[in-house]
């Protein structure tokens, strides 16, 4: 009887990670996409903001973590200056309505 030997796993090259990483990352869009298709045929009493960036966050659910998080820096960071703008432009017109009386 011959003695059994195992094989020794050999390290993955470089391509290979890359091209698992490439794959796995198609995959996870592929699933993104087809539950956004999914989810607008029957969320149609949504509100298209809402729809918009429950999309996004799926998206956005796929980067890794450093992407995520810088993602979410500049989203917070447009969002804010959307809403200054918003605030500018509600006490500009509450000031002219205030010299028309």
């Amino acid at each position: 009887m011959k003695p059994v030997i195992q094989k020794k796993k050999r390290p993955k090259l470089a391509k290979e990670r890359v091209l698992e990483e490439v794959k796995k990352e198609h995959e996870d869009r592929k699933r993104v996409s087809k539950d956004l298709l999914s989810e607008e045929k029957s969320d149609t009493a949504e509100h298209p903001v809402e729809m918009f960036f429950r999309s996004m966050a799926k998206i956005v659910m796929t980067f890794p973590p450093h992407l995520i998080a810088e993602t979410r820096n500049k989203v917070c960071s447009i969002i804010s200056e959307m809403e200054l703008r918003s605030i500018e432009e509600q006490n500009t017109l509450g000031c002219t309505k205030c010299h028309n009386l």
